[in-house]
């Protein structure tokens, strides 16, 4: 039953990260990232995901294990990743870093 709840978990995040990103590509162009971070158990194996686009087109992606932790640390370690990508790829560091902020 575990492996059915993460596997239908998995599915709905997929669906969801479609989603946005068909919203993203008719609304923005230019530099777009992704990233998700998480471990199950909480604290726990963590995986972590980034997806840096340009102009609508993927142009570097990882997805990978973490070792362990919580899904906070799994967050961040996420968003470091895809802040690693942009830099390596001469991004600019987009609006949604003010809402770290907050």
């Amino acid at each position: 039953m575990k492996k059915k709840n993460r596997q239908a978990r998995r599915n709905r995040t997929l669906e969801f990260m479609k989603t946005s990103a068909e919203i993203e590509r008719a609304t923005t162009g230019g530099w777009v990232g992704y990233f998700d971070g998480a471990c199950d158990p909480n604290p726990g194996p963590m995986g972590v995901g980034a997806l840096l686009q340009c102009d609508n087109l993927p142009v570097d992606a990882i997805a990978r294990k973490s070792g362990r932790g919580t899904n906070n640390v799994a967050e961040y370690l996420a968003l470091i990743e895809l802040l690693k990508m942009a830099e390596k790829h001469s991004a600019k560091v987009w609006e949604s870093l003010e809402q770290l902020r907050r």
